[in-house]
């Protein structure tokens, strides 16, 4: 859609703008106008969301608080990683971590959980424990508050969901190399057509490969992503769409600092750091790899019913050597890095849905009827950690040791199930009007090798 705005300004501010009729007569003066307009499909605003059960629903008829990041702000703020999308973001925050190794994120002072909470295409649960790059991704959206309902046992700070770039109607060929003043630099391409007789079949690839160096002392690393997404139109109401991705990102992680004891109900922060030093050293890698896969078949029967069967699974692997300076003087700087030497840490969701969608009226009263079944499967193989701890300096960091593991580390499995079925119909009165109601069954289950909760 297209607006248009005319604008009346007062003579002064418009003196150049002011002419007489006659150039030998003074008479009244008469003010230009301006004309000012703007195409809404070339802005930043976006219009629909793809969150839960309101998939392609108008913002303004959701009745929850959405941020949409369309792909136009990604390009605007050269994003590459999660917070970079949503920095701008009304109530989201980075949390805990400092983001050179993936993004712990907060939404209103709640930890968005990293295992159940990040989505992708509004239904895979992926693992947010690598960074998750956007170079494939169409839009991020951030749901914000309770979201139990739709997607089971989550913490009710809000789901995070990333929808991937599909092919278009016209082919898309784009590559692209950026960098940076601390000597970073990425290429990637991005490759995208329909073909078939009838245009039946869409294909998108991206690819991605970067060295980092974010301007810190004693890091460095790489990353890389090959993403695909296939579109099959088996008919006129059929479509098959498969997701995959793979991404990989091995880089030194610098040290955190923990703060000191209270004293007397008082915690003394340490003067701000120098944002380029670091406590840790290049051998203490942050090394993880990812791939997320999701199949979604979508038929419309008629008009008015449609049914969805979509299955996926997500997996991540990591070793890392994490470490934290602790027990410090702040008069002289010296204390304790401890470091935790983990290897061979791996977790897994696996998520399947069916869900059948109709239309239809009674009375005054127009449903928009949502019922579905979800199953949702989280193992986690935990890996014990070897602990190391030598002495640094908090203003005056030393080179650290290269050190190596020595004894075995105890892996501890655990896995989370959570069953559900749901119902979901929003009624509309009129033009004006809608209420929402909903109900969900959940069987919710959290197994280890020594306890069982249910």
């Amino acid at each position: 859609r297209a607006c248009q705005i005319s604008l009346v300004t007062s003579a002064a501010m418009l003196a150049p703008c002011v002419h007489a009729a006659d150039a030998g007569t003074r008479s009244s003066p008469v003010l230009e106008e301006i004309v000012v307009s703007a195409d809404r499909a070339a802005s930043f605003g976006a219009e629909l969301t793809q969150a839960g059960t309101f998939r392609n629903a108008r913002l303004i008829d959701t009745p929850l608080t959405v941020n949409v990041v369309p792909r136009a702000v990604l390009d605007a703020q050269a994003a590459t990683g999660l917070y970079d999308a949503l920095r701008n973001t009304a109530g989201v925050s980075r949390a805990q971590l400092n983001g050179a190794t993936y993004d712990n994120i907060a939404i209103r002072g709640i930890l968005v959980e990293n295992r159940g909470n990040y989505r992708l295409n509004g239904s895979l649960p992926v693992i947010n424990l690598i960074d998750l790059p956007l170079e494939n991704k169409q839009r991020v959206e951030v749901l914000k508050g309770v979201s139990a309902l739709y997607y089971g046992f989550a913490p009710p700070s809000g789901i995070i969901n990333m929808t991937t770039k599909r092919a278009e109607s016209e082919p898309v060929a784009f590559m692209q190399t950026t960098g940076t003043d601390h000597g970073s630099y990425t290429g990637h391409v991005d490759l995208g057509s329909r073909f078939g007789s009838d245009g039946q079949f869409g294909l998108r690839f991206n690819g991605v490969w970067g060295h980092l160096d974010p301007g810190i002392d004693r890091v460095d690393g790489e990353r890389s992503l090959a993403a695909a997404a296939f579109d099959w139109n088996l008919s006129d109401s059929t479509t098959l769409q498969l997701d995959i991705e793979h991404i990989r990102k091995d880089i030194s992680e610098p040290a955190a600092i923990a703060l000191l004891p209270a004293a007397n109900g008082t915690i003394t922060l340490p003067p701000i750091p120098d944002p380029t030093l670091n406590l840790a050293d290049e051998w203490q890698r942050y090394d993880a790899t990812a791939t997320n896969g999701l199949a979604r078949l979508q038929t419309k029967w008629s008009n008015s019913i449609a049914t969805l069967i979509e299955f996926g699974q997500s997996e991540t692997e990591r070793d890392r050597a994490f470490s934290q300076f602790q027990g410090y003087d702040l008069a002289s700087g010296d204390g304790t890095l401890r470091i935790f030497m983990t290897r061979g840490q791996y977790y897994r969701n696996r998520n399947g849905r069916m869900e059948l969608a109709a239309a239809f009226a009674t009375g005054p009263l127009t449903h928009e009827l949502v019922i579905g079944a979800t199953r949702n499967e989280r193992f986690q193989n935990g890996a014990g950690s070897q602990i190391i701890n030598l002495p640094q300096n908090l203003y005056a960091p030393m080179p650290v040791p290269s050190r190596t593991i020595t004894t075995a580390l105890t892996h501890t499995p655990s896995t989370i199930t959570d069953d559900g079925i749901y119902l979901f119909d929003r009624m509309r009165i009129g033009e004006r009007w809608q209420v929402i109601a909903g109900t969900r069954y959940s069987d919710y289950q959290n197994e280890t090798p020594t306890t069982r909760y249910q």
